[in-house]
């Protein structure tokens, strides 16, 4: 599968007034893809408001989709949560899927955010499967940033066996993030690739496990955005 990694810079991160000019960024971004890869994948996160705020941009997005192959996934945030545990049907964060064909699939609900609050998302687990989309033949599943960290979420995942998993995170996961991922490919041996928000002037890179279990990078390199924000868009074959 064909997919394109897009990474943000933090600078707008969760700005509200900030949604105008990203919505114009992710357009430009699948008018400037090569081939119309199969998949395009942006961070949580990425717009900031409600659903009511929100969906003007989203259905902006999915008439600039129509008459390609490609879907998008893209997060927002109606809120802030303080760092600790938090019940899961609390967590302000969402996802969503966009169609070639004027589809909006959710928005799905982030059910947990680390390792230690894993437990509060049991109740919704069966949520999980129930984001499986199909892309172009291919079977994908989204996740939302700290799910990857469950152990509860990670078993949904083996009981679908998706062609690929997409982890939307919010913003500069560490030295945490490789051994995740690993671990997310171990569930169910999908492909899979995370995108988030990174510092200004980060040196970090796009990061996917690959279908046999090889980590593979690519280097940051700035393909949109402003003077003081921008967009690094990677392709992978998965």
């Amino acid at each position: 599968m064909k997919v394109l990694s897009v990474n943000a810079s933090i600078s707008g991160f969760r700005k509200k007034a900030a949604n105008g000019y990203k919505a114009q960024a992710l357009i430009d971004t699948i008018s400037g893809a090569p081939g119309g890869g199969e998949l395009i994948a942006f961070p949580a996160g990425y717009f900031r408001g409600s659903w009511h705020d929100i969906r003007p941009h989203l259905m902006q997005i999915s008439s600039a989709l129509s008459g390609g192959n490609s879907w998008v996934l893209v997060g927002f945030d109606d809120g802030i949560v303080k760092r600790g545990r938090t019940s899961s049907n609390q967590l302000p964060f969402f996802l969503s899927a966009l169609g070639p064909r004027g589809q909006i699939l959710g928005p799905w609900r982030q059910i947990s955010t680390t390792s230690l609050d894993a437990d509060h998302g049991v109740p919704n687990l069966s949520e999980v499967p129930q984001r499986v989309f199909t892309a172009s033949s291919a079977t994908v599943l989204p996740l939302v940033c700290g799910e990857m960290h469950s152990p509860h979420v990670r078993a949904q995942i083996s009981s679908v066996a998706p062609d690929l998993v997409v982890v939307c995170g919010h913003s500069s996961l560490g030295q945490g993030l490789v051994p995740t991922l690993r671990a997310v490919h171990a569930s169910s041996s999908s492909p899979c690739v995370h995108v988030q928000h990174l510092a200004v002037r980060s040196v970090a890179k796009h990061h996917v496990v690959r279908r046999n279990g090889v980590h593979d990078t690519e280097q940051l390199r700035k393909t949109g955005g402003g003077h003081d924000w921008w967009l690094s868009a990677q392709w992978f074959n998965l």
